[in-house]
């Protein structure tokens, strides 16, 4: 399938960028948009969990946000070096939760996408599809309040 691309006018990102520079330690630059990214991931993570079929109730107790994909991998060296000080969050299916039993990280991608026995039961794309553009507004919402907190806190220094 391919992708389509979504254009997005922004505004106010500039200068939230600009301010987030503006703390002295890289650790309190990354760690400021991770806790704003993760508090504006949360609502989409809810509405991607609302809408997972349940069954045993399995793949929605395990529908988390994590800061790398497949919860665990980290970016190699080549990776950092080309991407720079990027901090991301990923919505997915947390490997914590699986058991022997319960194979939900590889089962969630058949349930979403179907087999050639069972049909597709969307839950991840409508739910990114519903919540992309609200979940912008939340990332600049949640980022000033971090970046000021963690201002105040190095002026106290």
């Amino acid at each position: 399938s391919g992708s389509r691309a979504l254009l997005v006018e922004t505004k106010g990102f500039a200068e939230l960028e600009q301010a987030l520079g503006g703390l002295e330690k890289e650790l309190t630059r990354r760690a400021v948009a991770r806790r704003a990214l993760k508090k504006a991931a949360d609502p989409m993570r809810a509405e991607i969990e609302a809408l997972a079929p349940e069954d045993e109730g399995v793949l929605k107790s395990a529908i988390a946000v994590g800061t790398r994909a497949n919860f665990g991998r980290r970016k190699s060296k080549a990776q950092r070096e080309q991407f720079g000080d990027v901090v991301e969050v990923f919505i997915g299916i947390d490997p914590a939760k699986e058991t022997a039993q319960d194979k939900v990280v590889a089962y969630s991608i058949f349930v979403e996408r179907g087999t050639s026995d069972t049909p597709a039961q969307p839950y991840f794309r409508p739910g990114w599809e519903r919540d992309k553009l609200q979940a912008l507004e939340r990332i600049k919402a949640f980022l000033g309040p971090e970046i000021e907190k963690a201002a105040a806190r190095q002026r106290k220094r």
